[in-house]
């Protein structure tokens, strides 16, 4: 291998920036060090549930350019169309990239559309526009709500989530804020979750304690439940049961 090790990491998130620091600060200047993303930012994406709420989403991203030139890392904002491993190279938007090593840290993204009707009808929480719709639709409940309406809220946890945590913060700053408008009388609060017991992932013992938190906030909580339709009105899951949402 001639001259410097070629080290190229795709992703700008929490898993490609970590490389790319961690490399270069257990490396020094050893290897060449090129980051790629498809952003011109990192966004701090836990703090995007403040979003619906009144948060500015910019205050959430932090801009690449400066913490890449002062680790000496080459960053390139382009799209990856295609890895070739046998070459050694990354086809990207802007060109070819090569590489001795490659970190692809690249994340998860959201398929919606494997349940029927849940992308045309639901408002899923991956991005900060889709935040922001959110946003607007709790406006809309609001005001519903101010002018005499009974609303309905149903947040629900589909098959194969593997992080449901955040839902749960919203469910509960949901309900917060609804009483900090005033409406929360006339708001009814559904969860149903595919989980056998509340935030399944970290252990029975948070279950008893969200429970607690659905009987005190009057959040009317379901599991077991598996969602396997959406329409413009209401939700169907695998047992036959159905919810109104609106």
């Amino acid at each position: 291998m001639a001259g410097k090790p070629r080290v190229v990491v795709l992703g700008g998130g929490f898993g490609g920036l970590e490389s790319a620091f961690y490399l270069r600060h257990k490396l020094g200047d050893d290897v060449d060090l090129t980051l790629v993303s498809d952003r011109d930012h990192f966004l701090f994406k836990p703090n995007t549930i403040y979003i619906p709420f009144g948060e500015d989403p910019d205050r959430f991203r932090i801009p690449l350019d400066h913490p890449t030139q002062r680790q000496r890392i080459a960053f390139q904002q382009t799209s990856v169309r295609e890895v070739d491993p046998q070459g050694k190279q990354v086809e990207t938007e802007s060109g070819r990239i090569p590489f001795d090593y490659l970190v692809i840290a690249t994340g998860a993204g959201m398929k919606p559309e494997e349940i029927p009707g849940l992308k045309e009808h639901a408002m899923t929480l991956w991005t900060p526009e889709e935040m922001l719709r959110l946003r607007d639709g709790l406006a809309r409940v609001v005001d519903e709500a101010k002018s005499g309406n009974r609303q309905r809220i149903l947040y629900l946890v589909p098959p194969n989530n593997r992080c449901s945590g955040p839902l749960y913060e919203l469910v509960l700053m949901t309900d917060t804020w609804l009483r900090g408008q005033g409406v929360r009388d006339h708001v009814d609060m559904t969860w149903t979750t595919v989980e056998e017991s509340y935030i399944q992932a970290f252990g029975p013992r948070l279950n008893t304690v969200v429970e607690q938190e659905f009987e005190e906030r009057r959040i009317n909580g379901f599991k077991g439940m598996v969602v396997t339709s959406v329409d413009d009105r209401s939700v169907h899951y695998q047992n036959g049961e159905r919810f109104e949402y609106c």
